[in-house]
């Protein structure tokens, strides 16, 4: 039977050495790696939201955008 270990018994977890975590943090100092906003739903809920003629719902989705 395998015993498994705990990710704080793995000094580096989630990577497999120090090396490859040295990797990632420079891939995303270089700017390889984006965490991107789907602006589309905004853009949708704007939209649909001008049609709105309930004004406590619309004050709610004004606060929002």
């Amino acid at each position: 039977m395998f015993a498994l270990a705990s990710a704080a018994s793995h000094p580096v977890f989630p990577f497999c050495s120090e090396r490859c975590k040295l990797i990632d943090l420079g891939r995303w100092l270089n700017g390889e790696y984006a965490i991107v906003e789907d602006t589309r739903r905004d853009n949708e809920m704007q939209t649909g939201a001008q049609e709105i003629d309930d004004p406590d719902l619309r004050a709610a989705l004004d606060e929002e955008l």
